[in-house]
């Protein structure tokens, strides 16, 4: 036997243990890629998972814009799961509100102003797909099926606010 044909027979089987090495890296490599990349969106899952909105106050109404009267408002602050706020229309009395908000609705119990009853409610979310960045990181735009988003609390909404707060503190 030569020595070229002896030094093939060794290398042979060499060679495909090394191909079959480098592709086995090559999966765990991807598979630690991929398992990473999923660690990555489980941690952030929690955040988005536990209130679709985020901490703040919203004002939403039937109509496009603020204080138009015979339309109904609704008016919220929200710290991390928990809601306070009101339902009211201009010129008129207003009911407070607290409760949860829980995948994607906002489950209520609404206090008659007038009997200081409770009476529960639900509120359907729904939340726009397309992600939008923020200071704290990536919101889902959340709207309140029926009604608008409106931007700016006035100070009739902030004097409202603080009474369903003072009544229902977060």
């Amino acid at each position: 036997m030569t020595a070229l044909p002896l030094a093939a027979s060794v290398f042979s089987p060499l060679q495909t243990a090394f191909q079959q090495n480098r592709q086995r890296s090559l999966a765990v490599a991807i598979g630690t890629s991929l398992l990473t990349g999923l660690l990555a969106l489980v941690t952030q899952a929690p955040l988005q998972a536990s209130s679709p909105l985020a901490d703040g106050q919203y004002l939403y109404g039937e109509a496009q814009t603020a204080d138009v009267a015979g339309s109904t408002y609704i008016l919220l602050q929200v710290q991390q799961d928990r809601v306070v706020g009101a339902f009211y229309q201009p010129s008129s009395s207003f009911d407070c509100f607290h409760g949860t908000v829980t995948g994607q609705e906002l489950d209520l119990s609404v206090v008659d102003s007038y009997e200081r009853t409770s009476h529960p409610f639900q509120l359907a979310l729904a939340v726009d797909p397309v992600p939008v960045a923020g200071a704290s990181g990536v919101l889902l735009p959340v709207q309140i099926e029926g009604f608008n988003r409106l931007n700016d609390l006035s100070g009739s909404d902030q004097e409202i606010l603080s009474t369903c707060l003072a009544d229902h503190p977060l």
